[in-house]
């Protein structure tokens, strides 16, 4: 289970309410190209499906995530924003390269161990790398997401 969190400080927008943070993270998950959106009183719940592939090279930011949600709760004085979303697509996918990479050296070459072997460590690099860059990526990503959002409320309230 993947987990990322950021924080609005209401003070910097003061206003703004629950339900227009969750339109903005709401129409980024459009604008990211996730398959399913909903959305119930605090929290957006969204999931790709296993076998869509989007091609638009800025749609991608959720892609590693097979199901999770926004959860945006209201402290006070502040709204803590919580992402809980599950990488098994990303797993599903690396094993998906990595059967493909080994049915073609296993045509290619003939049956013996070596396919398998290229096939499983296809496989490890795909999930291993696609984990790291997702761990490393998505909370810069996730933050920015926040400082745009926070900048459109500032601006709104000008």
């Amino acid at each position: 289970m993947f987990k990322v969190s950021t924080v609005f400080i209401k003070e910097q927008i003061p206003h703004v309410t629950l339900g227009q943070l969750i339109s903005r993270y709401k129409r980024e998950l459009e604008r990211q190209s996730v398959s399913n959106i909903s959305v119930d009183f605090d929290t957006i719940y969204f999931a790709n499906s296993t076998f869509r592939f989007v091609l638009n090279r800025y749609a991608n930011k959720f892609s590693s995530f097979s199901n999770g949600q926004i959860k945006i709760v209201d402290t006070g004085n502040e709204f803590v924003v919580y992402v809980k979303a599950s990488v098994t697509r990303l797993f599903i996918s690396a094993g998906l390269i990595g059967v493909a990479v080994t049915l073609f050296f296993l045509l290619s070459s003939g049956f013996d161990i070596f396919a398998l072997i290229v096939g499983v460590i296809a496989f490890a690099l795909l999930a291993v790398i696609g984990y790291i860059l997702t761990s490393v990526s998505f909370p810069v990503y996730f933050t920015s997401v926040r400082n745009d959002i926070e900048r459109e409320l500032q601006a709104r309230q000008e």
